[in-house]
């Protein structure tokens, strides 16, 4: 896959959204799940919160699964990830998915999706 310029920048833009504010990053709920996520959590949530805030919010009364989050945020991107992006890090290269930790800080586990999207990067999409 060759990833379009656009879609790098973009990328690039919810790392960095994600690193100015770690405690409302939480890969682990999408924003319809449980009452821990207090706005885009995910980086699905994150993508349609950085392209699109009021969309965001629309989306927020009707998706009620994970999996209407990541594909728009793929249509978005204009990528095909396999989930390898916003779903659980287990699904992640091992050499990231190996550093998560529930125990981890805000800050560190936006660091590591900072390394993992950066990788994604980095091979054009193929890992």
């Amino acid at each position: 896959m060759k990833l379009k310029p656009k879609t790098i920048d973009m990328m690039r833009r919810v790392i960095e959204a994600i690193l100015a504010e770690p405690e409302y990053f939480d890969q682990n709920h999408f924003p319809a799940q449980g009452d821990t996520c207090q706005t885009p959590c995910c980086g699905a949530g994150w993508v349609v919160w950085c392209a699109n805030p009021d969309l965001y919010i629309q989306s927020l009364s009707i998706f009620d699964m994970g999996d209407q989050w990541v594909r728009l945020a793929e249509k978005i991107l204009e990528v095909n990830t396999g989930d390898a992006l916003f779903w659980h890090p287990c699904q992640w290269p091992y050499k990231f998915w190996k550093e998560w930790s529930y125990d981890n800080s805000s800050l560190e586990k936006a660091r590591l999706v900072a390394a993992r999207w950066e990788h994604y990067i980095a091979t054009d999409g193929r890992e």
